[in-house]
C-alpha cells in the first residue's frame, strides 16, 4: 500500500474517479432528458385521443375546451423550462 502514498498515483486514481464521475452524471443527464421528451409526447398524445373523443360525441364541447387548454397551458410551460435551461 505504498504506492498509494505517490502523489503520481494519488493523482492517477483521483483522475480516475473524477472521469467515472463524469460519465455517470452524463448517462443520467441523457436517461432525464429522454423521460422529459417523452412527457412531451404524452401530452400531445392525449391531445390527439381527446380531440377524437370530441369527434366521436363522447365529451361535449366545453369539455373539449376545457381539456384543450388545460394540456396547452402545460406543454406550453414545459416548452418555456426547456428553453430556459437549453
Amino acid at each position: 500500500m505504498d504506492f498509494l502514498k505517490n502523489p503520481i498515483t494519488q493523482c492517477v486514481l483521483l483522475m480516475a474517479v473524477l472521469a467515472v464521475m463524469l460519465a455517470v452524471s452524463y448517462w443520467g443527464l441523457r436517461r432525464f432528458r429522454d423521460y422529459i421528451g417523452q412527457d412531451q409526447t404524452l401530452d400531445a398524445d392525449l391531445l390527439t385521443n381527446y380531440r377524437e373523443l370530441h369527434e366521436q360525441g363522447i365529451i361535449t364541447d366545453a369539455e373539449y375546451r376545457t381539456i384543450k387548454s388545460r394540456l396547452n397551458a402545460r406543454m406550453q410551460r414545459e416548452s418555456d423550462r426547456s428553453g430556459h435551461a437549453g
